[in-house]
């Protein structure tokens, strides 16, 4: 049994995340932490997406292949990898809308 101090909670309810789509990038075109991070968080959290996030899905992957920052392989990985975690996720849709721009002229 870990510590209290190992900075994990032990709780009967999962904990419910949203993940990034610059997480899922790193972590399936170019591995390291980012892929331990991201197995992990398929192994002990729920994952939800939104629309919106579902969509930045679809167009990351595109946007990075035609800029030639990823290759074939890591485009068919990406959209592997997306299309699994996507497989698992609860979509979800906003309960209100929040501006918290500290900049409104930029909104």
């Amino acid at each position: 049994m870990r510590s209290r101090w190992s900075g994990e909670r032990h709780t009967k309810r999962r904990n419910r995340i949203v993940i990034d789509t610059s997480v899922i990038v790193s972590a399936l075109a170019f591995g390291g932490v980012p892929e331990k991070a991201l197995q992990k968080a398929l192994r002990e959290t729920d994952i939800y997406v939104s629309q919106a996030l579902l969509e930045e899905y679809r167009r990351v992957p595109l946007q990075l292949m035609e800029e030639k920052k990823i290759n074939h392989e890591q485009m068919k990985a990406l959209i592997a990898g997306m299309a699994a975690l996507v497989g698992r996720a609860t979509v979800i849709g906003p309960m209100k809308e929040l501006s918290i721009c500290r900049d409104p002229a930029t909104e």
